[in-house]
């Protein structure tokens, strides 16, 4: 809590905040004051009193007790929520005594810096006042106002606008209003140029990646895959940045594996194509989120779908997994030319095998034996009919007794 500058200590019309102080802005109001409080003693009157007291104002009190002659007064503070910067003491100047009494006065003052950063909007102050031998002390209770009540103060509905809050007697906006009901736009300087949550290429605010807010500002959503590569202004992505460069849809429609050297590129110092390989694709970065986001184009009538990732040094890396285009299948796994040549070494292997097998069986064939060689026995075929040895009749039968019914 900062510290307050009071219009009239004597009047008490209200409070004005210091430069530093944002307790009470644009607003006046009284200070709070207690009803003062006074209980007479036997000896002492009054023997406890409460007053209030200004910071920098002064406080009196007229004490009286029984002595027919002058008695030394002691002040001493009890007990304070702020331990420094009061003072209190007796003004010699008003003291009088008669026959039975006299009367003294105790005047106390809070200090310009009594009032801390910590404290509250009441501060309290306990003093004993012990007068010569008189067995029983007085005490005095000091309410010292270090801030205006306004800030407990509550607004009429929608009094800001649905922008803010009202505290203080004024409107405390939210980052990015302005005016005393919040009701005007607090935007940033953006040149000369008109702001806009839309890119030329598409109609989606912030790419889709994001909302746009009531200046036209882009907040990208960072729990998307891939925000780390999205760009600050429109939420764009890799994919987006990739497809709108014309020079990189040709390297990736042609599977040039190589480094293409985009200079269309101004973000990027080159785009490279890689062979295709998915054991990469499990790549992540420091923060633990996938490196390799998902993307697809279509280059004349032709969709492919490839996988992309930036690194620190802006290097741009992509990495082809299906395409309609035949002649980027070495983009998957090898040059065409190198495909074509193993098939044909492949074709040519197997025609040298079957080859090889026909002629060692013509080697070692058998020779064919003449019908009226050596060797050579006509065997005339004759039927024959007759009882077999082996055959034995059954041990056992069935009549079935069923049969010849039907």
């Amino acid at each position: 809590m900062k510290n307050i500058k009071v219009f009239s200590f004597f009047q008490n019309v209200g409070c004005n905040r210091e430069p530093e102080d944002s307790w009470c802005p644009y607003h006046q109001q009284s200070l709070f004051q207690i009803r003062q409080v006074g209980k007479p003693g036997d000896l002492i009157t009054p023997i406890y009193s409460e007053r209030s007291v200004l910071v920098e104002g002064t406080s009196t009190i007229k004490l009286t007790y029984q002595s027919k002659t002058r008695l030394e007064i002691k002040t001493e503070i009890l007990n304070s929520t702020q331990s420094r910067h009061f003072r209190v003491q007796e003004d010699d100047s008003m003291i009088k005594c008669t026959d039975k009494s006299c009367t003294t006065s105790i005047e106390a003052s809070p200090k310009y810096k009594f009032c801390s950063e910590s404290g509250t909007n009441q501060e309290f102050v306990y003093v004993k006042v012990t007068i010569g031998n008189l067995s029983q002390p007085a005490l005095i209770k000091y309410h010292v106002a270090c801030a205006c009540e306004c800030s407990t103060d509550v607004g009429p509905p929608n009094f800001c606008s649905g922008h803010g809050n009202y505290s203080c007697g004024a409107c405390k906006c939210e980052d990015g209003w302005k005016g005393e009901r919040c009701n005007q736009e607090d935007c940033p300087e953006r040149g000369d140029t008109i702001p806009s949550c839309k890119s030329s290429i598409d109609d989606l605010d912030c790419s889709g990646n994001g909302y746009c807010d009531h200046c036209n500002m882009c907040h990208c959503n960072m729990t998307l895959e891939g925000s780390q590569y999205f760009e600050q202004d429109l939420c764009s992505d890799l994919c987006m940045t990739v497809n709108e460069c014309s020079d990189c849809t040709d390297c990736i429609y042609n599977s040039t594996i190589s480094q293409c050297d985009i200079a269309a590129f101004p973000s990027y110092t080159n785009v490279n194509v890689l062979s295709k390989n998915e054991s990469l694709l499990n790549e992540t970065d420091s923060n633990n989120r996938k490196m390799w986001v998902k993307c697809s184009m279509v280059v004349k009538d032709c969709s492919i779908n490839y996988r992309a990732k930036r690194e620190e040094d802006g290097e741009v890396y992509v990495m082809v997994m299906e395409s309609c285009n035949d002649n980027n299948t070495g983009a998957y796994t090898a040059a065409p030319t190198v495909s074509i040549v193993l098939g044909v070494l492949a074709a040519v292997a197997a025609l040298v095998a079957v080859a090889g097998v026909m002629i060692y069986k013509h080697m070692n064939a058998l020779p064919p034996v003449p019908l009226n060689g050596v060797g050579y026995t006509d065997i005339d075929a004759v039927d024959c009919v007759g009882q077999n040895p082996l055959y034995k009749p059954p041990t056992s039968n069935f009549n079935n007794p069923t049969y010849g019914k039907w």
